[in-house]
């Protein structure tokens, strides 16, 4: 069998729905350490950006999931942007907790032009 990596490094890129939408969760097994998030605004448009921390709970009374506001709302001028996180946030998965990153966003130009990149470590949980 083959042993899994010790650290992972990852880059998640994407374009910016209008809704909340998941774009990172963490793997199980792994705890992830997001080293940098940016938003573009790549139109000729100004961006608003929200990003948020999720975290799903579960217990024996059932499942909880938690919303935390990291950014929201946040304006981008066009051909710009948005360093949301230059430095550390740790995101988990237990097994009775998983965590995530939620972002939504709009732009003036049509379509959308927000777009994303996520800089992270996947550290396997020894």
């Amino acid at each position: 069998m083959a042993q899994q990596p010790l650290n992972t490094y990852k880059t998640v890129v994407g374009v910016v729905s209008t809704t909340n939408t998941e774009v990172y969760s963490t793997k199980t097994g792994y705890t992830s350490i997001v080293l940098y998030l940016q938003i573009a605004s790549t139109g000729i448009g100004i961006g608003t950006a929200s990003v948020f921390h999720k975290r799903q709970s579960r217990s024996q009374s059932g499942v909880s999931t938690a919303l935390t506001t990291i950014i929201d709302k946040a304006l981008i001028p066009p051909n710009d942007a948005l360093a949301v996180l230059d430095g550390r946030l740790v995101l988990e998965r237990t097994a009775t907790k998983t965590d995530s990153l939620v972002i939504s966003g709009i732009s003036t130009s049509v379509p959308n032009k927000l777009e994303y990149t996520i800089s992270i470590l996947e550290t396997l949980n020894q």
